[in-house]
């Protein structure tokens, strides 16, 4: 072999070189893309994710806000609802004692008995 041969022979070893150092670059290049890509998505996938989460934050917060105008209705109706129990209340004992007293004094108007009398002039409790 003479000497131009070894050097075609060393260009051709070198290009081949080359050339595998390229398929092999070229393959890493490949999955590097494949990886952004597949990154991308991801991401992509990721805030649509977000982007639906201010819908549901906003429901919740209409939601929580319905819920709020509820209990204060409802701590209305109880108020009032106290306030009529009261007031049955109070009608009860009204009825107690003028059955007490229509008992004390009969209908003639007469005391029947002074004790029972003094009885139903107490104070009106609950």
């Amino acid at each position: 072999m003479d000497n131009n041969q070894k050097t075609m022979i060393e260009i051709f070893e070198c290009v081949n070189n080359v050339i595998e150092d390229n398929e092999k670059r070229n393959d890493l290049l490949k999955r590097h893309i494949q990886n952004a890509d597949a990154w991308i998505k991801h991401i992509n996938n990721r805030l649509t994710d977000i982007e639906g989460l201010h819908q549901i934050t906003e429901e919740n917060s209409d939601n929580i806000q319905h819920n709020y105008e509820i209990i204060y209705e409802l701590k209305d109706e109880i108020e009032e609802l106290k306030q009529e129990i009261s007031a049955l209340k109070l009608v009860q004992i009204i009825m107690l004692r003028k059955g007490k007293y229509q008992e004390n004094f009969g209908k003639g108007g007469k005391e029947k008995n002074e004790t029972k009398s003094i009885e139903c002039q107490g104070t009106m409790d609950f």
